[in-house]
């Protein structure tokens, strides 16, 4: 937020005195500042998306792991009671 409240400040500044940037050819000078706050900016966006993605990639992913963790404890604990195994559940219903 910093850095785009500093270029719309700059910004300000250009169109306030865009008469006197003419006069004295100051163009070059003051879009040179205004492109280095606006890729200052852009960092911090990428920044922030980056960070939110990976955030929301971690979120998703907790349901499958608990999902495959649950399945994966639950089938090595049950192979040795032979549990899911078609004799094992058949044969005990007799």
């Amino acid at each position: 937020m910093e850095h785009k409240d500093n270029r719309f400040k700059l910004l300000s500044e250009i169109l306030a005195g865009i008469k006197i940037l003419k006069l004295y050819a100051w163009e070059e000078s003051f879009k040179d500042k205004l492109l280095d706050f606006r890729k200052k900016e852009l960092s911090q966006i990428k920044r922030i998306n980056l960070i939110n993605a990976v955030g929301a990639l971690c979120w998703l992913m907790a349901s499958y792991l608990v999902i495959i963790l649950h399945l994966r404890l639950f089938h090595f604990r049950s192979l040795g009671d032979n549990f899911f195994l078609g004799g094992g559940c058949f044969g005990s219903a007799k």
